[in-house]
């Protein structure tokens, strides 16, 4: 598992629209690109992406943009990453030693532990 760019651009996207869920207040991903400097046209990809996994809402017209559609606190990192990648830690299974690997199952606990962890980190914790 590795926060790579699309990884860290949501987490900070979603702590950007942290408190629209309560609220049910649509913010435009370009006061979110404005406010973090980020490049709007990759925020846009993302926002998608977050909105067909049923991460965001997002509503057309002036008053438009995007909310979280999920209680920050039932909302975890670990899912927000598994949006952009549902590769496990370890590259096994990829290796031609991976059927005799003596490290697999040390690797696979590890993948294991991040994930628990990350499962338990949410968006109330950002």
């Amino acid at each position: 598992m590795q926060v790579n760019k699309e990884i860290d651009y949501s987490l900070i996207l979603i702590r950007a629209l942290k408190d629209t869920y309560k609220s049910g207040e649509f913010v435009s991903l370009e006061a979110v690109a404005e406010a973090y400097n980020l490049p709007y046209s990759f925020l846009e990809k993302l926002a998608g992406k977050l909105k067909r996994a049923g991460v965001l809402n997002s509503q057309k017209g002036k008053s438009g943009g995007y909310r979280l559609a999920l209680k920050p606190s039932l909302l975890s990192v670990g899912n927000i990453m598994d949006v952009f990648q549902d590769k496990p830690a370890s590259k096994c299974g990829t290796c031609y030693l991976a059927e005799t690997c003596p490290s697999i199952s040390g690797i696979q606990k590890i993948d294991t532990a991040v994930r628990k962890t990350l499962s338990k980190l949410t968006v109330n914790n950002l």
